[in-house]
């Protein structure tokens, strides 16, 4: 799933109200006006594929990304290893992830740092997983805290609970569906620490506030 293997809404803002599917026909609609420069044709290429990836379309997504244009665009290797994980092909994303994260100021670093590492727990490859988010656990980038919660999660699935529970971001720092998330992950933990009765309320505390 995305959630498990991909960017993920979270990781990558979309333009709002517009769906994936009548993006990608707009954007294609652009190309074909015939007084673009050649930075817009770029843009548009590059807007083009993004919106044919969301919409499950990775093999046309690699059509628009293999242009020459977009050879020089770091961008398009973002996007390229976006359609390569849609496609199934992990080990070949994984490695154009390598080459974005190695990129000086890449534009998409957090996004590949995370996807790299939940392609690698998909390949049941987690200890490398969850090194590869420690780029992010310490840095000062957006994407910190949903690192934090990733290698939380990935920590708890190898039974290294007492790792989890220091990589656990602070509750008081997180908003909505982190906040929630790290809840269930406090309480997982909880129980792994046979604090049962704790996990219990906090369980319970969770489902009712789901019922008002």
């Amino acid at each position: 799933s995305l959630r498990e293997t991909g960017w993920g809404a979270e990781s990558v803002p979309r333009k709002k109200h517009v769906s994936p599917d009548v993006a990608a026909s707009r954007f294609q609609s652009a190309l074909a006006e015939k007084e673009l420069t050649n930075t817009d044709q770029i843009r548009i290429r590059l807007l083009l594929a993004e919106s044919l990836i969301r919409s499950n379309q990775p093999d046309e997504a690699t059509k628009i990304l293999n242009d020459p244009s977009l050879k020089d665009q770091a961008s398009a290797l973002f996007w390229k290893a976006q359609a390569l994980r849609a496609q199934g092909k992990f080990a070949e994303a994984i490695a154009l992830f390598d080459l974005a994260i190695d990129t000086k100021n890449f534009p998409y670093y957090g996004e590949s740092v995370i996807t790299r590492s939940r392609l690698l727990s998909a390949l049941g490859s987690h200890r490398d997983a969850i090194a590869g988010l420690n780029l992010l656990t310490s840095s000062n980038s957006p994407l910190a805290i949903r690192a934090k919660l990733d290698q939380t999660h990935l920590l708890c699935l190898t039974g290294k609970y007492p790792e989890a529970r220091k990589a656990l971001p602070a509750l008081k720092s997180l908003r909505g569906n982190e906040l929630l998330e790290a809840r269930l992950l406090d309480g997982k933990l909880l129980q792994a620490e046979s604090q049962f009765t704790k996990a219990a309320a906090l369980f319970t505390a969770i489902l009712q506030e789901f019922q008002r």
